[in-house]
């Protein structure tokens, strides 16, 4: 009996945004009649299945320029020819944004779709493919049984999967031990189709790409999973975008589904078919976790597309991004319901304002940004102002000084700051936690490996300069502090100014007398800078201090709970440049301003505030030969460099980060 032939089901989605970051306002009707109307008439007259994703603003914007387009998209929807995908409201950076602008911003895109639909979708794609394990909630509480993420990114640090599981959908447990199903979009399957498109590569050697991915038994795979806007348009995003030397596009597009239709070996499908086709096969449906301890992050495409480039890069998204966590800390204490007003939230927190946006648009940005800032203010409530308890007895804070550093001694800390080298942390004790220091500065030779040779300070600050000598606070300082060696108070700072050639560096230290707590507040007044990474707060951890075996990092992501990741068998975590346009390979969301380090006994626990300067966390991490085991340092970035950054200046208006540094014995800690 002759064997009946494998066939290569082909799922796509299209991603359709009118918030794209370098396309005019000007010029949406454009993109509506020469992207969108001939990706329905694609559905309608070749009769292939196509699944097309829209966030609600750009629906939105789609029903105000031409309504027509969405009765069409309606009845073809209507018709089973078509699958509408979503997204939520806004195309959000999910484990960049505080959990409840994940909630709101589904749940808003849910209404517009519901409003101009007439359903809301099942299945969900993941912005910019973004993804963190809070998210799952967020989709599931939000209605959505399945999302479309990347494969790539994520097989590359789980060798354990099997390739076969690619070809069929599985199921992701999120950080709250829910699960939801998963679909698999492939960047380097999008990127060929673009190419045949652009006449990079013939029909003949694309369809042959196809069939390298064909099996025994049936398999499914992601034809396209990218933008409709890059076809028969170009928007002018990239020096090196392909030329648009004729309108062909999309009949090019148009042509490979009718062949695709004609092969006996392909057939397309819709992703939900897909959930239901795969239900018995035993390569599907594998319970799996795409985050991992040395990218807990994911995001589609090469390591040069991290999240650095919508938190830390671009057009200041940094500036951007602290005024969003200031209106979003507004809304919190005002406990504002307002729909209308969390749905402005969301499309400011947009991906598209932080990359290669167009000036005007920007501009226009700007305005609302502010007007939505005002409005917040207005709205929120008074903050009652502590005041700490009159029946406190005062505590004795020991204060000592010597040619080269200052020590201070309480009850909970003992603390030694290096006044050569700008009130450097050389060690920190919380004394009812460990009397081994937990960070401080690892002297040059502390470890054998010729890689580590040299001195790991903490709690300064480095600003690299491309061509330049890095700026550092690493300086001998004059510093004010009490001087009495015994203090009857609750707290005592030490305060410095360092001068450098950039400008000066103020630093405040803030030692707690009956709390495991030192604060830490940078001044920066730097003029004339152009850095490509600007690093602060930089501690280094001792490694005699923390147990390897139970050691862990942890980190909101966009979730209400903290997301936790063991180092115990994790690999290298760096966050150096990756070339001279990529100043850096990773950072973490910290979407509630908490970073948490420690092992099994106890912790330390690093707290900004995202509303006063959105900085984010990074960690080097690697395995040591020697008898140190480890080396670990957390970074925190008040900027990085990208291909969506523009040269700007840091001008003299003061930039201020804090950091919180306490310690948590293991009582404190949550189970």
């Amino acid at each position: 009996m002759k064997q009946k032939q494998s066939k290569l089901f082909l799922y796509s989605v299209f991603h359709l945004n009118l918030a794209y970051s370098s396309i005019p306002e000007n010029k949406l009707q454009d993109i509506v009649r020469q992207c969108y109307w001939p990706l329905l008439k694609i559905i309608e007259k070749t009769g292939a299945k196509i699944s097309i994703e829209a966030t609600g603003y750009t629906l939105e914007k789609i029903q105000e320029i031409d309504p027509l387009w969405i009765s069409k998209l309606k009845k073809l929807i209507e018709e089973g020819k078509c699958e509408f995908v979503g997204s939520g409201y806004a195309q959000v950076i999910g484990p960049l944004v505080p959990h409840d602008v994940n909630a709101a911003n589904l749940s808003i895109g849910n209404d517009v779709y519901e409003s101009l639909l007439g359903k809301c979708p099942r299945v969900a794609f993941v912005n910019e493919q973004a993804y963190s394990a809070s998210l799952v909630k967020h989709y599931i509480d939000a209605g959505y049984d399945t999302i479309m993420m990347e494969w790539n990114n994520p097989r590359k640090n789980h060798p354990e999967w099997k390739n076969e599981w690619q070809y069929y959908p599985q199921i992701v447990k999120g950080a709250c031990g829910r699960k939801i199903n998963i679909l698999w979009n492939n960047s380097t399957a999008f990127q060929k189709f673009q190419r045949h498109v652009y006449d990079e590569l013939s029909e003949g050697e694309y369809i042959e790409y196809l069939k390298l991915h064909t099996g025994k038994t049936n398999r499914f795979f992601p034809l396209y999973g990218s933008d409709a806007e890059v076809f028969d348009f170009r928007t002018g995003r990239y020096h090196d975008e392909s030329s648009l030397t004729s309108n062909e596009e999309w009949k090019r597009i148009a042509a490979l589904f009718k062949r695709v239709a004609d092969s006996r070996s392909f057939e397309t499908m819709l992703p939900s078919e897909v959930i239901k086709r795969a239900k018995k096969n035993k390569n599907a449906f594998h319970a799996l976790a795409l985050e991992s301890s040395e990218q807990p992050i994911q995001v589609k495409k090469r390591e040069v597309y991290n999240i650095t480039r919508w938190a830390l890069a671009g057009r200041d998204s940094v500036g951007i991004n602290t005024t969003c966590f200031e209106i979003y800390n507004n809304f919190k204490s005002s406990n504002i319901k307002n729909p209308s007003l969390w749905k402005e939230l969301c499309f400011l927190w947009g991906s598209d304002f932080r990359t290669h946006i167009e000036a005007k648009k920007f501009k226009n940005f700007l305005r609302r940004l502010k007007k939505l800032l005002a409005t917040s203010e207005k709205l929120k409530s008074k903050e009652k102002i502590f005041k700490p308890s009159l029946n406190k007895s005062p505590i004795s804070i020991i204060i000592k000084k010597t040619n080269r550093n200052i020590s201070i001694s309480t009850p909970c800390v003992n603390i030694i700051l290096n006044t050569q080298k700008g009130l450097s942390i050389d060690s920190l004790a919380f004394k009812k936690i460990s009397n081994v220091p937990l960070i401080g500065v690892l002297p040059n030779g502390f470890y054998k490996d010729i890689t580590l040779a040299e001195d790991f300070f903490s709690g300064h600050t480095v600003v690299e300069i491309p061509m330049q000598q890095k700026i550092t606070d690493l300086e001998k300082i004059t510093v004010k502090y009490p001087k009495q060696k015994n203090k009857n108070v609750h707290q005592v700072s030490i305060i410095g100014t360092i001068k450098t050639r950039a400008g000066i560096i103020k630093k405040k230290i803030t030692i707690f007398a009956d709390e495991n707590r030192v604060d830490i507040t940078y001044t920066f007044r730097l003029k004339d800078v152009y850095p490509s990474s600007f690093r602060s707060g930089i501690t280094t951890f001792n490694p005699e201090a923390f147990d390897l075996s139970s050691l862990y990092y942890a980190s909101h992501s966009g979730g209400k709970d903290k997301e936790i990741f063991p180092l115990k068998d994790c690999g290298t975590i760096t966050c150096d440049l990756i070339n001279h346009l990529v100043s850096s390979r990773s950072a973490f969301g910290n979407t509630d301003g908490e970073f948490e380090i420690g092992d099994k006994e106890k912790s330390i626990v690093f707290t900004t505030d995202m509303a006063q300067y959105a900085a984010l966390p990074m960690v080097n991490f690697l395995k040591t030969k020697d008898d140190k085991n480890y080396f670990m340092r957390l970074l925190f970035s008040l900027g990085e460099y990208n291909e969506t950054s523009l040269l700007e200046k840091r001008n003299d208006k003061p930039i201020q980060f804090s950091l919180s540094i306490s310690g948590k014995n293991k009582g404190d800690l949550k189970p």
